[in-house]
């Protein structure tokens, strides 16, 4: 190889790491920012797959929503607002932040009423799936950034913090 080569090679690879650790710094800023976490009450479906290890798949009670004037794909954002308990659930939703709105999450609308927000997936240390397959009461603590997207921060399986 020539000398050339050898740098571009180096500058495209260089260009790689660097997005990936962006998007890892990303990640980690929304995790670290306590004011933002809201606790959403889920519905652990199908814990296991043979080709991707034990994982739960998290349905939220703000994922069943219907959005007017938003069509399948369109991303659409949800302002939440905390109840009894101290679960967050959805007041309003539409294709646009409102202003006064406190907290909102970031979703994509996948069909005619539901929604989803990039935290439905919750991978899981390998023969552990039952304990959350089996528990009556699982929710998710979720921290999401300025922007409204979401990451978990921790699953609480009938009260308790999950230790994975």
């Amino acid at each position: 190889m020539t000398r050339t080569t050898v740098r571009w090679f180096a500058i495209v690879l260089a260009i790689q790491v660097l997005i990936l650790a962006g998007m890892s710094l990303g990640r980690e800023t929304t995790l670290l920012a306590d004011d933002n976490d809201v606790k959403l009450q889920t519905i652990p479906v199908d814990p296991r797959d043979l080709l991707r290890g034990d994982f739960v798949i998290l349905r939220y009670e703000i994922s069943s929503l219907t959005i007017q004037n938003a069509d399948i794909g369109d991303t659409v954002y949800v302002e939440l607002i905390e109840s009894t308990g101290g679960h967050w659930g959805a007041r309003s939703a539409g294709t646009s932040i409102d202003p006064d709105w406190d907290r909102f999450i970031r979703g994509t609308k996948v069909g005619t009423s539901r929604i989803e927000y990039g935290i439905e997936a919750y991978f899981i240390p390998e023969g552990r799936g039952f304990e959350i397959e089996r528990a009556t009461d699982v929710d998710v603590i979720a921290s999401i950034d300025n922007n409204g997207r979401a990451v978990i921060k921790e699953v609480l399986i009938d009260g308790e913090a999950w230790a994975r």
